[in-house]
């Protein structure tokens, strides 16, 4: 099962949680140092969008949690450490077109902190990956349609 796991043992590495194709767009779930998740989107490098993102993700029309916060021309994070053949390898091969991302270290998320290594505050949302992946596809499905009405920007 993909779960999104809190905690020391992941400390010092980014590995993904999922990485997979809806609805035509490919994503990825990615754990920052079992601190907190991201998410990211790949739009193809002609995208309506892709421009747009580059130049200014702030004028994307896109509601995500805390907002877009990732736009480049790569995603170089996608890679995991294979234990048997004892190398990192890339989990995606396709690494063209444009990725939009967001965060999930705001105010009320919880970030695991080896130092004080302590369970969520009552106001701290613990984010599973049923929720990170809806979130995804939420974003994915304001993005197609936008592309079905033609919108100029999301």
């Amino acid at each position: 099962m993909k779960e999104m796991i809190y905690g020391s043992d992941n400390s010092r590495k980014i590995y993904p949680i999922d990485v997979d194709t809806y609805n035509g767009y490919t994503y990825a779930i990615l754990n920052f140092y079992g601190n907190h998740p991201c998410c990211y989107v790949k739009l193809p490098s002609k995208h309506r969008l892709a421009k747009v993102a580059l130049e200014n993700y702030d004028e994307l029309e896109i509601n995500c949690h805390g907002g877009i916060t990732y736009a480049e021309d790569h995603l170089n994070l996608v890679r995991r450490f294979d234990s048997i053949e004892d190398k990192w390898i890339n989990i995606l091969t396709d690494y063209s077109g444009v990725w939009i991302g967001w965060d999930y270290a705001h105010c009320d998320d919880y970030m695991y902190d080896s130092y004080f290594n302590r369970e969520p505050m009552e106001w701290e949302h613990k984010w599973t990956y049923e929720e990170l992946v809806s979130d995804v596809f939420d974003v994915i499905n304001q993005i197609v349609e936008g592309d079905e009405n033609g919108d100029e920007i999301g």
